[in-house]
């Protein structure tokens, strides 16, 4: 079998014979097949408009550069723009829109792999005014992208946040991820954090970036006896920030308080002055775990923070807890609770949903006084989830949205009677819309950006016809879960004619190729939820599809075509760990069946089937059981399997 893993595309190598002396290198001609899009989605915010014009911010990772994409109520499909080609930026950000409606973003810029603040404000279609907020020219905010850590255990949450205040001004919050003193070992006199909350405010057209101060370390996080206070600057906090605009015209700010186990709020004293801000605690660990608190559960944190300004006075929460980000310093792996919090004007009503997977990636909205919605992740089972309740949050429903591997914060929005949210699905790399009405249904999906992986499995045939040369591939593009045929030949070229086959199944993950008389495609493959053995035949410009055994998974498949059409399959049954072999005419009704080669262990890996002169099956296939290259060869006259080890003495 002939298969290889092209990443960004898929190529047809050609070795070209030079005119003249065969002293001259013989020169490879490279020829474009297919070029796979790859349009990512990674940490998405969203915000609606009046009109209903959905506005998005996010990370095109394989670019590393920020977009921006919009879909007006009654689009088909969404319009995306590079907000700053020029330079590699946009892991994090936070999008807004001003009082006339303008979208504006606050984003972390890459220079020199530290973050810098930047703000874009779209002036037209393609067009963005940038501008630098204040900061350290050399290190920045902390280091940037996803591998910006402070030790191989301990990850920085990158965090930002935008909004409009009543004047219209911009205010930014976001976290300084950047430490200025090694913080380990944490426990001693010496242990220092530089992480810090910060804002930016923009007054008059000049921007002025500021901390919040410190949160004084209440020594929790290194028990009660530790004497002088083992982080004298005070507590590492401004993870996870959301900033919100109160009714009153003030702002706050919610974000975890990472060595005192807490979810702080800040508060600004006055509306749209430039003042003070004053934190209280919102939760704690303390107060989760009850009796089960105790000195050796400081590394247990709380995170996913989610906030929503509900009417009146009221804030709505969500957040879950973890041990550090989900991640294991020692020994045990524990698992999380998930909160919900109704922060009114005097009292704080809580719903504890219970120990359970680890959650995170959350956002919350609300409609209304009594309906509450918010998204988030499991990521123990791979589950996109909504929790939602129709009552102020005294009881719950939960609804599967899809499978998926999550990376980043969901995004959550309500438009007329529909809750949209916004999923980044890692596998697939892109980002979906997942839609369903308030009170409940079915759920929509529509992609808001699209991504290919193109040949990662694939097959093909060159052949010479009338003079000219003719290319057939088979290939899969493991990320849209569909399978290709293209046909080019070299007269034209190389002008590929490019199809779908079998779109009824998804998940196909072997194929094998051949040619039978008249130059007729057919090609084998596993394909569906199940994996079966299917073919697939090109007869008179029509595919014509059949499963040839349904009682097996797939790992790998070869297939020959005899000159009088014959089809000879080999196949690894990976629930039987089986080598087997089939055989039928191309336009026959039935297959005979053999088992080549069965083991407890996994034997028939990797089968390569080959037709010798008059026609018999050979297979070259692996033993992964004895680590050993086999050959199996059919008697011509009993039928049976006489089978070889290669390199027997090498595997002993």
């Amino acid at each position: 079998m002939r298969r290889r893993s092209i990443v960004t595309g898929l190529l047809l190598l050609l070795l070209m014979f030079p005119k003249g002396s065969w002293s001259q290198f013989l020169a490879w001609d490279f020829v474009n097949v297919v070029t796979d899009v790859k349009e990512s989605g990674v940490n998405p915010d969203m915000v609606i408009d009046d009109l209903g014009t959905i506005h998005i911010s996010y990370w095109h990772r394989d670019e590393d550069r920020l977009i921006y994409a919009f879909k007006k109520q009654g689009d088909l499909a969404w319009t995306h723009e590079y907000v700053d080609a020029a330079t590699q930026n946009g892991y994090v950000s936070a999008i807004a829109l001003d009082a006339s409606g303008i979208p504006h973003i606050a984003y972390h810029e890459n220079v020199g792999f530290n973050v810098q603040i930047r703000f874009a404000s779209r002036t037209g279609t393609n067009s963005w005014s940038l501008e630098n907020l204040p900061g350290d020219p050399i290190r920045g905010w902390g280091g940037y992208g996803p591998n910006a850590n402070i030790t191989e255990k301990e990850r920085v949450v990158h965090s930002i946040d935008l909004i409009f205040d009543e004047s219209n001004n911009p205010q930014i919050a976001f976290f300084d991820g950047w430490m200025d003193i090694d913080a380990f070992p944490a426990c001693n006199q010496n242990s220092s954090y530089g992480f810090q909350l910060h804002q930016a405010f923009k007054l008059n057209g000049v921007w002025t970036a500021r901390s919040f101060g410190t949160v004084a370390d209440q020594n929790l996080s290194c028990g009660t006896s530790m004497n002088p206070t083992p982080l004298p600057s005070g507590d590492r906090f401004g993870e996870y920030v959301n900033l919100l605009q109160r009714p009153d015209g003030r702002m706050e700010v919610f974000c975890m308080s990472r060595f005192n186990n807490r979810l702080i709020s800040f508060r600004n004293q006055f509306p749209n002055i430039d003042t003070t801000w004053n934190y209280t605690e919102v939760d704690s660990l303390v107060r989760i775990l009850g009796s089960a608190w105790n000195w050796s559960r400081r590394w247990f944190t709380v995170e996913g923070i989610a906030a929503n300004q509900g009417p009146g006075d009221v804030t709505h929460l969500a957040y879950s807890t973890s041990l550090f980000y989900g991640e294991n310093f020692c020994c045990t792996n524990i698992s999380n609770d998930l909160i919900y919090a109704r922060v009114e004007t005097d009292t704080i009503i809580y719903h504890n949903f219970g120990v359970a997977a680890y959650r995170n990636h959350i956002d919350i909205t609300s409609k209304g006084s009594d309906s509450i919605f918010f998204a988030y992740v499991d990521l123990s089972n791979n589950l996109f989830l909504l929790q939602a309740s129709a009552d102020s949050g005294k009881t719950w429903q939960m609804d599967t949205i899809m499978t998926g591997i999550g990376i980043s914060r969901l995004q959550i929005e309500i438009l007329d009677d529909s809750l949209h949210v916004l999923i980044y699905h890692a596998e697939k790399e892109r980002l979906i819309m997942a839609r369903r009405h308030v009170n409940g249904g079915g759920w929509t999906f529509e992609k808001v950006t699209n991504s290919e992986a193109q040949g990662q499995v694939l097959d093909a045939m060159v052949v010479p016809v009338n003079g000219d040369t003719v290319a057939h591939i088979v290939y899969t593009d493991h990320i849209q879960e569909k399978l290709f045929y293209a046909y080019g030949t070299k007269n034209t070229n190389w002008n590929w004619a490019i199809e779908q086959i079998d779109s009824a199944n998804s998940r196909f993950k072997a194929v094998s190729f051949a040619l039978a008389s008249g130059n007729t495609p057919v090609l084998t493959y596993a394909g569906g939820e199940t994996g079966n053995l299917h073919l697939a035949s090109k007869i008179n410009g029509n595919w014509r599809y059949e499963i040839i055994d349904t009682v097996v998974t797939i790992g790998f498949t070869d297939i020959e075509i005899s000159s009088l059409d014959s089809v000879h399959i080999a196949y690894y049954d990976e629930n039987a760990n089986c080598l087997k072999y089939t055989l039928r005419h191309l336009n026959g009704s039935t297959w005979s069946y053999d088992a080549v080669d069965c083991a407890n262990q996994p034997v028939g890996q990797y089968p390569s089937l080959q037709l010798d002169a008059q026609e018999n099956p050979h297979i070259a296939y692996f033993d992964a059981h004895r680590l050993s290259l086999i050959f199996a060869s059919q008697d011509a006259t009993t039928r049976a399997w006489n089978i070889d080890s290669v390199n027997s003495n090498f595997a002993s």
